[in-house]
């Protein structure tokens, strides 16, 4: 894994203690790197998990974590 793969990781587990269950169930699900940017998606894959994602300003050095819960699933058939 490369380091701004695995920066996103720790970033998650750093500032989001009280919600993750363990570090271990951290997983990179996304990731995406343009010029001086990257973003990523990281879950925590316990039940009842959230999603994170990480955005990199490279223009600012500035990272901003977004932490999402899932509210509903609804199954559609084709």
């Amino acid at each position: 894994m490369e380091s701004k793969e695995r920066r996103a990781i720790e970033l998650v587990y750093n500032n989001f203690t009280d919600y993750i269950s363990s570090g271990e169930n951290l997983k990179l699900v996304w990731f995406c790197k343009t010029l001086q940017n990257w973003k990523a998606i990281v879950a925590d894959v316990s039940e009842g998990g959230s999603l994170f994602e990480v955005t990199y300003n490279g223009d600012k050095a500035e990272t901003y974590i977004d932490m999402y819960d899932k509210l509903k699933n609804v199954k559609v058939v084709d």
